[in-house]
């Protein structure tokens, strides 16, 4: 039992001096690491005094996110690089086993404090705060730090031709905290790179210029080096195209409609008020997608500002229409002088009336009679109009009046009054089939049937008023519709004229 506990015993201490004795093994990357970083600063700058680190620095866009026209601000994802040298991480790569390259975290070496001067972000910080990815260092020196980044910029943009406007952003880098005697920033390439750029659905970008730049600030005794990036825009036009500008347009032009409508009904200037409210909900909404600036006023402002004025003045021009064709005084010599002193229009509507007069004769000659009015030979001159004026009368009023004729016309002095064309009827079974009026009539009856005759005198003088209005209604309405057809269309030409450039 003893001899088995110094076994136990005996056999631990051996192994205890076995791997105590035994070199630990280590990869040669980590001990690299430990060589570089011993006595490593990462807030010094990686230069000799007096010296400047030279910065190259690169930016590819990868996607143009969002242009906030409201709020000015280009939203676009890039990746940014950046690459210089610095002499205190060199190593050779023989001696640690063929290492050439360490990717190490970029809060363990010296790194550039680029920031994006004209940030749009709430904390305005550096790239260095927001680039988490490691830095990749070669053994002979050089770094490169590459971050993938969500830039929000302030744009200033130029408005006067939206949506077919070019707009121009620019990106602004440079160091905040080291003037140009400490870091001296550099282009990698004369242009952006668009190599990787994804397709836009409402830009194209067809240039990325890059400009260095060294300013002086009021801060600092020394100048700032800067690099911009210029990205140029092009909008693309289909969609507002398609869901405002049209659509403005066929409401305008539908406006122009209302003067076929019957003047003294209530559609007519309803219709053209549904227009000017449609087209203000479209105001609206180019209200939201346009920034408030009073320094210009973009094309599509004013192309719905055009045409809500001409709505109002089709929608005042209505009005007047209305109003002229419930005149019932007769129509003024000046007013027929422009409207009726149309020799064509006359001898076209002359035949017409003729034709419908002669129709309408045959049709109705067995109940009318017809009292033949002489026209003035002074009169012949001016326009030609169908002499003859068709009076009905009922029958009962004729049979009723006859009777009345008959009973007193022995006692009357005869005096003729209107020739009355011989008429039979079926129906009179009571009277004699045919009368002839050879006598003088009462005056009470003479005075019935001239106040018969003035009756429907008046009522042939109101509708021949009447038709004289609407002849003047038709006229105006044709002169207003081809008007207003005619200033929609132009003004949407001559303001949709001035885009210098318009991409679909």
């Amino acid at each position: 039992m003893v001899d088995i506990k110094k076994l136990k015993y005996v056999a631990s201490i051996l192994m205890f001096i076995l791997v105590a004795g035994k070199k630990p093994v280590t990869r040669p990357e980590v001990e690299l690491l430990n060589v570089l970083f011993r006595n490593y600063n990462y807030d010094a700058l990686p230069t000799e005094p007096g010296k400047p680190v030279n910065l190259t620095f690169d930016l590819a866009i990868r996607q143009v996110l969002d242009m906030d026209e409201k709020s000015q601000i280009l939203e676009v994802s890039s990746w940014i690089r950046h690459y210089w040298n610095d002499p205190y991480l060199t190593w050779n790569s023989s001696e640690w086993e063929g290492i050439t390259n360490i990717a190490v975290t970029p809060d363990k070496i010296w790194k550039p404090d680029i920031t994006l001067y004209n940030n749009a972000e709430r904390e305005f910080q550096g790239l260095d705060q927001f680039g988490k990815t490691k830095v990749t260092v070669y053994s002979d020196g050089r770094v490169v730090w590459l971050i993938p980044k969500i830039l929000r910029s302030a744009c200033k943009l130029e408005m006067t031709y939206f949506p077919f406007d070019n707009q121009v952003c620019s990106l602004t880098f440079g160091s905040w905290a080291y003037d140009q005697t400490n870091v001296d920033l550099f282009p990698r390439r004369p242009k952006g790179d668009l190599s990787y750029l994804s397709k836009n659905g409402e830009f194209i970008i067809d240039g990325f210029e890059v400009r260095r730049t060294s300013e002086m600030f009021n801060c600092c005794p020394n100048p700032y080096v800067t690099l911009s990036y210029y990205i140029s825009l092009h909008r693309r036009a289909k969609f507002y195209l398609f869901n405002l500008i049209i659509p403005g347009a066929l409401i305008a032009i539908l406006s122009c409609f209302s003067f076929f409508l019957p003047p003294l009904t209530g559609e007519r200037a309803g219709l053209v008020i549904t227009n000017f409210l449609s087209l203000s909900v479209y105001v609206l909404i180019v209200s939201d997608s346009v920034p408030p600036s009073s320094d210009t006023v973009p094309l599509l402002v004013k192309f719905y500002t055009v045409l809500m004025c001409e709505i109002g003045l089709a929608l005042m021009s209505n009005c007047v229409i209305i109003m002229v064709a419930a005149k019932t005084v007769p129509v003024p010599n000046i007013v027929r002088v422009i409207f009726f002193n149309n020799h064509i229009h006359n001898c076209v509507e002359y035949m017409k009336n003729r034709f419908f007069s002669k129709l309408k004769t045959k049709q109705n000659f067995n109940r009318t009679i017809f009292i033949d009015v002489k026209d003035d030979p002074e009169n012949d001159t001016k326009r030609k109009e169908p002499k003859n004026t068709f009076i009905m009368i009922k029958e009962r009023l004729f049979n009723a009046r006859m009777t009345v004729c008959n009973d007193k016309v022995s006692n009357t002095e005869k005096k003729p009054l209107h020739p009355i064309v011989e008429r039979t009827t079926s129906q009179q079974s009571n009277l004699r089939p045919e009368y002839e009026m050879h006598s003088n009539i009462g005056k009470e009856d003479q005075n019935s049937l001239n106040n018969i005759n003035h009756f429907f005198a008046t009522n042939t003088m109101e509708q021949k008023i009447r038709q004289d209005w609407e002849h003047v209604v038709r006229k105006i309405d044709q002169i207003f519709f081809v008007l207003f057809m005619v200033l929609i269309t132009l003004s949407v030409i001559i303001i949709f004229s001035a885009a210098p450039n318009i991409h679909f």
